[in-house]
This record gives structure tokens, sequence and C-alpha cells, in this order.
């Protein structure tokens, strides 16, 4: 994704699978192949995160996860939008609120975050964000 915002185009994924794509399936739990090809179905639709906000809490980025930077590209590429803050008249139904992993306390304190995510589909950890964005499965609570 760097690559491709530095570049200012969506450059070939073939360039960037991993070339022992195996046992990265079998450690993330993906199939490559399944993956790229509900990509190529959700680019019609606008992506995996279309029409969707994603808020970051406090302390995720860069802390075991993606630089703010790199969060922002992965959601964009996907689809989505990041949202620094959430705004007073968000649709919760349209935001993933998106933790640490483990989720930390102060993630949860802010009033409006507590909010969007009760009203919402929840809290998500970061390791919850990635599963969907490597599956293309966006997988919510029902």
């Amino acid at each position: 994704l760097v690559h491709s915002a530095a570049a200012g185009t969506p450059l070939p994924a073939a360039a960037f699978v991993p070339t022992d794509e195996r046992a990265a399936e079998r450690k993330y739990g993906f199939t490559v192949v399944a993956s790229l090809a509900a990509a190529r179905d959700r680019r019609g639709e606008g992506g995996l995160l279309a029409g969707r906000t994603v808020h970051f809490c406090r302390g995720v980025a860069g802390v075991r996860a993606p630089s703010a930077h790199e969060l922002r590209l992965i959601v964009e590429a996907a689809g989505g939008r990041v949202a620094t803050r959430i705004d007073r008249g968000a649709d919760p139904a349209a935001v993933l609120v998106v933790t640490g992993d483990p989720p930390r306390e102060e993630q949860m304190k802010d009033k409006l975050v507590r909010r969007t995510a009760e009203e919402g589909s929840g809290f998500h950890t970061i390791k919850w964000l990635f599963d969907c964005i490597v599956k293309q499965q966006l997988i919510l609570p029902d």
C-alpha cells in the first residue's frame, strides 16, 4: 500500500503476495486465491469497507500495529475512511471502533466512542480488522 500510495495508483497485488503463501495461509487462516477473488468482487462495490468509517482509539497506531499513515492507507485501500474523531451525528452502524489487541480500558472510556460502539457493532481489535482485510470478509456480530 505504501508503494501504491507513492505511485499514486494501485499496483498489482501479485507483486506483493508473500513468496511462501502457504505458511501465511496456515498462520492467518485464509487462502490467498479466495481473498484476491473476494477483493476483485468487492472492488465493484467500492471495497470491503465501502460506506464505513474506521475510528482507531488512542494507542492503536504504532503500538503493535502499523503507523497512523499506514492504517489510513489500509482503510482507504479497502474503500473506507478514517476518522480521528467521531462526529456526534455519525451513524453508529457505519462506524467501526478499533482498539488495540488486547483492548485497553482507557481506549473504551470516551463517552462518544463508547456510545458509538454500543449502538453500532461494538469494539473491535486491530487483529479483528486485519483478519477482515486479509480474508476480505467483514465479520460483524449479529
